[in-house]
């Protein structure tokens, strides 16, 4: 049987977060978006939880507010020595736009580097469960218990998570590109101590004369002989015209 939901607050009350008392002292914490999700997490074994008052904001707003303006998200500032021990906050609201919202209004506030977030399984072939309630009817107990164990970091700004790169590591180990390890120079001789690999930075030092740039010019005429790259040319002691020939003069050669 569905039931439809009623909540109600009486005005003017000190705002705090829902279930205060069962995170104190606590150094894992659980923050739903809804009374229902924080029982949804009982179930499920989680007294760690407690969840935001006032629903989800409908967007991520452009500047954080000092505490004194910060009216909004104010039960954060009157729950601050429960919230305060932490060191991790796991962010479990809800998968809609809305949610996502208040998951970043959250951290900006606690601290990104001690939260983590969630992510919420299907509940069908074609639709995820939008929340913790949702696992729990849908997944049962279990399914939501492994959510929580599954959090994750929350995604820093300038942080990486070493196992983002592996497909570009194995591309590179295993030459799916067929550039990672570089391209020939055009010069047999050069090949087994220097190749070309895009991204790759490149200079070329020595003594005035020495024949740097038309070393330069001659390994870019057999670049482009040999893959059919284009370069952009940026010299400060040849005119364009006299430039083009001696390209010109390698690139027959």
């Amino acid at each position: 049987m569905e039931v439809s939901k009623r909540f109600s607050q009486e005005v003017n009350t000190e705002k705090i977060l829902y279930g205060l008392d069962d995170i104190k002292q606590a150094r894992d914490i659980i923050i739903v978006e809804g009374e229902v999700d924080k029982l949804s997490m009982e179930e499920a074994g989680y007294r760690n939880c407690v969840s935001v008052p006032h629903g989800a904001p409908a967007k991520v707003s452009k500047k954080l507010p000092d505490k004194d303006h910060d009216k909004k998200y104010l039960y954060l500032w009157n729950c601050k020595e429960y919230l305060d021990p932490a060191s991790r906050i796991i962010l479990a609201t809800d998968a809609d736009p809305p949610g996502q919202a208040l998951a970043e209004e959250l951290a900006r506030r606690l601290g990104k580097e001690r939260c983590w977030r969630v992510k919420w399984p299907k509940k069908n072939e074609t639709e995820f469960c939008k929340d913790a309630n949702e696992v729990l009817m849908f997944l049962g107990p279990r399914a939501l218990k492994e959510v929580i164990e599954g959090a994750e970091l929350y995604p820093i700004r300038g942080l990486f998570n070493f196992k983002d790169f592996f497909p570009e590591i194995d591309s590179y180990y295993l030459g799916i590109h067929g550039d990672e390890l570089g391209i020939p120079t055009g010069w047999k001789c050069m090949d087994g101590l220097y190749k070309v690999v895009p991204g790759e930075l490149t200079i070329v030092t020595g003594v005035p004369n020495s024949g740097k740039s038309e070393w330069i010019d001659a390994l870019l005429c057999n670049i482009n002989n040999q893959c059919g790259w284009k370069f952009v040319l940026c010299s400060m002691e040849n005119k364009v015209r006299d430039h083009a020939r001696k390209l010109l003069e390698k690139h027959i050669k």
